[in-house]
Order: structure tokens, then C-alpha cells, then sequence
């Protein structure tokens, strides 16, 4: 799972909020000024006097509310609304004022937000998560702060191997390498790449898959077993948005995958016949097997969160189904990837031809997408029915 991704997956405000502080202290010095987050703020989180420039920062204790607009909405217009009060009042000299959070915002709230800060004379921006990640990786120290995106920054991880394995790589003298199995730590991963034995190339791509499957192994069996830490309670419309959108979003997860496994693509990952693959494009194309993993995941888990009306939880229960084939696809490349790379060495050994399939197809339920669709169907008859009768959705 990406380093964004998992700053997406924060929930608790405190620690969101350390984490942008320490970043902003990274990146400004003593130019910025932080504002203790326990004190009563008027909506002021820091401070940059040379900018004129005050910042709010925000996170959803739910990752499920990132996608509704209007509770995005209702926080960055409050916000921005102290901090044009506060310039009103002239408490603080405000040219500038940013929006920091861990959840991505629409276009057109964004410009909305514009106008209002420009009839108050104040320039609004915003950093999401995607900037978030970048000034993180750029920070080692502030990093190191913050262990717990460490250990399951998969991405970050994979990744690694510019700055680590790389650089191990070229310091270490070709050894001989044990090929009884594949790499799964980034000490055999280096001692691979610079021994660059044959069929390296199928050794490191597996070793990357085994390390991100196994990093969100809970994250699947938790799925599995349909466990959810905390479910809350949505109203109707709410959780018919939240169903909707993430069967949409989840729709969408398969693009990456189509354009990571053309042929051109792997050609340029694994060399052509005779040549030695890249080991950058390697890590690349397990990094976006195991991020559309975690992507999947995470959307069964936003799913899992909630506590439907009564009406919706057969579209609920059949949105989650219909996560299970595309994660099974997965896991089965993944499986099939490692049992096939791991006779490798016994095939060399015996003056064998060598053939790795490379190839990943996301199954979609048919069936299941069929009753989902007639149930959607279901829904929308029984609103318009309740809409007649005066009866309540939200009846539990």
C-alpha cells in the first residue's frame, strides 16, 4: 500500500496533526509557528509570519467520510471563515491561508473556496496526501517520527531499492546466491541484483509480491472474516453515496493493472531475450499489483465500516461479494508467480527450458454483479414507493 494511501488511513486528528507539524517544521525552521492543538486554536493550527500565511489542518475520524462532499465542505468553509475573522478582527495578519488534510478535495468545492477567500482578500490552497507523502519521503528524519507509516509503507518499501538496494548492489562483489527460493528480505534482494544470477529478474518480482502480500495479510483476513474495528451508523442517503461510490471506484482499480501487463511493459521490466531485465521497472509493476491489493482492500474495509438501514444491507453485503473475486484473482497470481518462480532453480539445474507466465486478469462475479444491479434496481423502486407513501428510509 502506498505511503499516501496509508496517510489516507489515518483517523485520529492528534496524530495527523503531529505528523503535519513536524513536516511543516521540516520544511520552514523556525518560520513556522505551531499553535498548540490542545489549547482552543479559533481555527488557527500554525503560522507562517514571513507568508502571512495560516494553516488548518484536518482529518476524518472515519475513513468513510472523506467521500462526502458536504462534510468536507462544512469543515473547509469553517475554517476558512475563522481565519477571515480572525483578519477581520485583526488578531492575525492573513494573506494566505491552507487547507492541510489527508483526504483529496473536488474541484468544485476547491473553487468555491477560492472565491470566498478572494473577497476576503486571502489566497486559499491545499495540500492532500499525495504532497503529504512526498514531503514525508524527503524528510528521513521525520519519517523515522512516525513508525508506524514505516512498516506499512509497501510502496515506500518497494521503492527502496533506488536509494538502498541499489546502492548495496553496486558495493557488494558477485557472490554465489543461494537460488533455493526467492528473495524475501532487501539484504537477498541486494545480494541478487548484484550477482544477477539466471532469471534473476522472475527471483526479484516475486520477492517484492511475497514481502507486500504478506505486509497486509491482516488487512485480507479481516475482510475475510467481515470484521470491521468500528461500524457507525449512516443515514440512508449517506450510505447509498458510500455504496455507490466505492463500487465505482472499485471498477476503476483494474485499469492500472490492464496497462501494467501489456506486452511492451514487461518486455521493458524483464529485458528482452538475452538481455538483463530493469530492476527499477520491476519493483514498479510489483508495486502496482500490491497497491491495487491494498486499494481493494481498503475499499472492502470502508465498506465493512458501515451499519446500514435495513433497505441496504443486501446491496451492502453484495458490494462486499463483489470485492472477493478480483482479491482472489490476486492473491492467485501471486501464488501461482511464487510456485512457478521457485522451480527455477531445480529447471536451471537440470539444463531445462525455462517459462514464467507473467500475466494477471482481474476476475469479475458475474452473478454477483447481476444480483447487485437488481437490487440497486430494488432500492430505487422502494424509495420512489416510500417517497408516495411518506414512509422513512432510514427505518431500521
Amino acid at each position: 500500500m502506498s505511503l499516501e494511501t496509508q496517510i489516507g488511513l489515518m483517523t485520529v486528528p492528534q496524530e495527523f496533526a503531529r505528523l503535519c507539524t513536524a513536516l511543516l517544521v521540516a520544511e520552514h525552521g523556525d518560520d513556522f509557528l505551531p499553535i498548540d492543538d490542545d489549547q482552543p486554536d479559533a481555527g488557527n493550527d500554525g503560522y507562517l509570519p514571513a507568508e502571512k500565511r495560516m494553516v488548518a489542518m484536518h482529518c476524518f475520524k472515519r475513513v468513510q467520510n472523506q467521500g462526502l462532499d458536504n462534510l468536507i465542505r462544512r469543515k473547509m468553509v469553517g475554517d476558512l471563515g475563522k481565519a477571515i475573522a480572525l483578519k477581520r478582527a485583526d488578531a492575525w495578519e492573513i494573506d494566505a491561508w491552507t487547507f492541510i488534510s489527508n483526504y483529496p478535495v473536488s474541484e468544485r468545492l476547491a473553487s468555491e473556496l477560492v472565491a470566498i477567500g478572494n473577497d476576503a482578500g486571502i489566497r486559499v490552497s491545499w495540500v492532500g496526501p499525495a504532497e503529504l507523502a512526498l514531503t514525508l519521503q524527503s524528510h528521513p528524519n521525520v519519517h523515522a517520527r512516525f513508525p508506524q507509516l514505516q512498516v506499512n509503507d509497501i510502496s515506500a518499501r518497494l521503492g527502496a531499492i533506488q536509494d538502498g538496494v541499489v546502492g548495496l548492489a553496486r558495493d557488494l562483489k558477485p557472490a554465489p546466491i543461494d537460488l533455493s527460493g526467492i528473495p524475501r528480505t532487501p539484504e537477498q534482494q541486494a545480494s541478487l541484483i548484484a550477482a544477477r544470477p539466471a532469471c534473476w529478474e522472475y527471483l526479484l518480482f516475486a520477492g517484492a509480491l511475497v514481502q507486500g502480500e504478506e505486509a497486509l495479510e491482516f488487512d485480507f483476513l479481516d475482510h475475510k472474516l467481515r470484521i470491521a474495528p468500528e461500524r457507525e451508523a449512516l443515514d440512508f442517503h449517506t450510505t447509498l453515496g458510500t455504496i455507490r461510490s466505492t463500487f465505482s471506484r472499485a471498477s476503476g482499480f483494474v485499469e492500472p493493472i490492464d496497462r501494467a501487463f501489456t506486452r511492451d511493459a514487461q518486455e521493458h521490466a524483464f529485458g528482452r531475450l538475452g538481455e538483463h531485465g530493469d530492476v527499477l521497472a520491476i519493483q514498479h509493476l510489483a508495486r502496482i499489483v500490491i497497491d491495487t491489493y491494498g486499494s481493494f482492500l481498503q475499499a472492502a474495509e470502508q465498506l465493512r465500516s458501515i451499519d446500514p438501514p435495513q433497505l441496504l444491507r443486501q446491496a451492502l453485503s453484495l458490494a462486499l461479494q463483489f470485492l472477493d473475486a478480483p482479491l482472489a484473482s490476486i492473491r492467485d497470481f501471486i501464488s501461482r508467480t511464487v510456485e512457478e518462480v521457485d522451480r527455477l532453480p531445480e529447471h536451471l539445474e537440470r539444463g531445462e527450458p525455462v517459462t514464467v507466465e507473467i500475466a494477471l486478469v482481474l476476475d469479475v462475479d458475474q452473478e454477483v454483479l447481476r444480483q447487485y444491479r437488481a437490487e440497486m434496481e430494488r432500492i430505487e423502486r422502494k424509495i420512489r414507493w416510500r417517497k408516495w407513501s411518506g414512509l422513512d428510509p432510514d427505518r431500521r
